[in-house]
């Protein structure tokens, strides 16, 4: 992780397992860092190595004050256990979210927060072109700057991971996002929703569906029964008429939501965690006459395999 810090302010190094890549980057670090043990597992190892150590407990609890200011990096967990000891899929157990919030939380006057977590709680929206809450939160205090999304390719933990970086009091500017073939600078507002995997083709053609100011507006709600159409809210979507979808809209919209166009839609929008929004697609214009393609939208359309129904069946 290649990172200027001020020397002046301490640096919490958020870790896991003391592994290579642990190791090498508490080499690199200059100046008052304490490591913290997200683990609850490994401060004596990380003592013995001559570190200052806290536990996620003591960190979490740290509270801000006044001519103080921390900086804080590394790779939190992403989810604790549910009680029954197994993993899930929810943002309920998703713990580094509250590594997140604390660090922002800790950089107040002008502290660095650079993790690797998964994009989700930054770039993954839940209400149309509204940003996260987590991004919310950064944007009122400071600037996100980057954002890697080519360090996914160093892990494998069923999820996709980023590596991202907000500075404290920074007034926000482009934000420079890197993928694994480009780089590119963004307005923040075009990244109130960014998949971990799209080509610029399809980043366009995503502006361009959600600033259509033309035609009808998609309304989508969740868990009414007797809806004209329906669709899955979590997996491959299912679009169809009537049916026991959780999500439902007007039959109007069913051409649409049913076409190559319409299911590649819902296939961007879930590329995060697999879940549609009904929030983050409610309030998108419909025109009439459909949407105004390119040449090169128009044949990633045709020729992508855009899943309907089942994970076999497609159109």
């Amino acid at each position: 992780m290649s990172l200027e810090l001020s020397n002046s302010m301490k640096t919490f190094y958020l870790a896991k397992e003391p592994g290579k890549g642990v190791l090498s980057d508490l080499f690199k670090l200059s100046g008052d860092v304490t490591v913290v043990d997200c683990l609850n597992a490994y401060g004596d190892y990380y003592r013995k190595k001559g570190y200052n150590c806290i536990s996620k407990d003591e960190y979490s609890n740290l509270k801000t004050m006044p001519n103080k200011t921390y900086n804080s990096i590394g790779n939190p967990p992403y989810q604790a256990l549910k009680k029954e000891g197994k993993k899930g899929k929810g943002g309920n157990n998703s713990l580094y979210i509250q590594f997140i919030k604390q660090a922002i939380k800790l950089s107040k006057g002008g502290g660095v927060v650079s993790l690797i977590t998964p994009p989700a709680a930054i770039i993954k929206n839940t209400e149309f072109k509204k940003p996260s809450r987590i991004l919310k939160n950064m944007i009122e205090s400071g600037s996100l700057d980057l954002i890697d999304l080519t360090v996914d390719k160093h892990f494998n933990v069923g999820t996709p991971i980023c590596r991202w970086q907000f500075t404290d009091g920074k007034p926000q500017g482009k934000v420079k996002v890197i993928f694994p073939n480009c780089t590119e600078y963004y307005d923040i507002e075009d990244l109130y929703y960014l998949p971990p995997t799209s080509t610029k083709i399809e980043r366009n053609l995503y502006k361009k569906i959600i600033n259509n100011a033309d035609g009808d507006a998609l309304i989508v709600v969740r868990g009414q029964k007797n809806q004209d159409c329906t669709m899955e809210r979590f997996g491959y979507p299912k679009v169809q008429i009537g049916g026991s979808g959780v999500l439902g809209f007007e039959q109007k919209f069913y051409d649409f939501m049913s076409s190559k166009i319409g299911l590649w839609l819902l296939d961007y929008v879930r590329r995060h965690d697999q879940m549609i929004y009904h929030n983050a697609i409610s309030g998108i214009k419909i025109p009439k006459g459909g949407f105004n393609l390119t040449k090169e939208e128009l044949e990633l359309i045709q020729n992508g395999n855009w899943i309907n129904f089942s994970r076999v069946k497609s159109i």
